[in-house]
């Protein structure tokens, strides 16, 4: 679904975009911006782009160094940082005086950064988050888009789907989807994201997007693409068959293989990991969610990696009988 600019809808002045960004997806995501900032009057045409929560630990200070860590984190000389695009270090800077807060960060990194912000941030000004994942606090998970709205007291809206952060960057075709609560902001953001390369759908209802960009395809591409299944593959040939628990030794191994394979980049897959068990933990949930959990403990615990498949034999049939029964009632 694609929403045109309405005749009544009428912008006093131009939007003025901040993105506080970090890692692959942060450096793809800023080149289509940079772009679409410039083609509409709708946006002012500078956008300030906050990269100063560099995974490296390098503050970003101008384009030139942000041009070069998109080549680095997104692997591809021909990808280019519009000109339009200002670097700037301080993240105060960055969002003072914007309309538009574009936060697309590793999740770990999304508290200090509000923290750093609030306070800051422009009345009647608009989110969005393209963080995947969620955040847990006492076996209670919540939404980033949550945080971003509770802390910052602004409308945000939410930007996740079947997404390569390097096909994304190479103009290769892809889809997305953003949830919103407000009409006027997937207008907004509709116009500042969607490219003839990077098409956006726009859902005003959590409960349909399972079948959507942001719901199974997104699952299918994560599960047969992208760093975490490049690093879970390495993962389970650098360690062998074990039997017996080492955390730290499995949480070393991962911290070597993220260095050695995404030259800079994070790991988010086993913090998810985590997150979900530690609910899964605090409500004693291990029966309801085997796979989930023989995944945990294989990542974490020492568990060997063919026990995978065995969770499924450990399932009694009356379970199933069960889940039957209750569909017919």
């Amino acid at each position: 679904m694609i929403i045109q600019k309405d005749e009544d809808m009428e912008y006093k002045v131009q939007q003025i975009i901040a993105v506080i960004g970090s890692g692959n997806w942060g450096a793809a995501i800023t080149t289509i911006i940079g772009k679409n900032a410039g083609r509409t009057i709708l946006f002012k045409p500078e956008v300030s782009d906050s990269f100063c929560v560099s995974l490296d630990g390098t503050a970003i200070q101008n384009v030139v160094s942000l041009q070069a860590k998109v080549e680095n984190e997104v692997g591809s000389s021909g990808v280019s940082i519009p000109v339009n695009i200002k670097a700037t270090p301080n993240l105060v800077e960055c969002v003072t005086g914007a309309d538009l807060l574009v936060f697309v960060l590793p999740h770990q990194f999304l508290p200090g950064v509000l923290r750093q912000i609030e306070g800051n941030v422009k009345p009647g000004a608009r989110a969005i988050s393209l963080i995947k994942g969620f955040h847990v606090d006492q076996g209670r998970p919540s939404l980033f888009t949550e945080m971003i709205s509770k802390c910052l007291k602004v409308d945000c809206s939410i930007l996740s789907g079947a997404n390569v952060a390097s096909g994304v960057a190479k103009g290769e075709f892809c889809e997305t989807t953003i949830g919103y609560s407000v009409l006027e902001s997937a207008r907004i953001w509709q116009m500042l994201f969607d490219t003839p390369a990077f098409k956006v759908d726009v859902l005003p209802d959590i409960k349909e997007t399972f079948l959507e960009s942001a719901g199974l395809a997104d699952t299918i591409t994560t599960c047969f693409g992208g760093r975490n299944v490049r690093c879970a593959g390495e993962f389970v040939k650098r360690r062998g068959p074990v039997s017996i628990s080492d955390p730290e030794r499995d949480e070393e191994l991962w911290s070597a293989i993220e260095l050695e394979l995404l030259n800079g980049q994070k790991l988010q897959g086993t913090l998810t990991t985590k997150d979900v068990y530690s609910v899964i933990e605090y409500h004693q949930l291990h029966d309801a969610f085997p796979l989930f959990t023989t995944t945990h403990h294989i990542a974490f615990r020492g568990l060997p990696s063919d026990r995978i498949v065995g969770v499924f034999m450990l399932i009694p049939p009356s379970a199933h009988l069960k889940s039957l029964e209750s569909s017919r009632l």
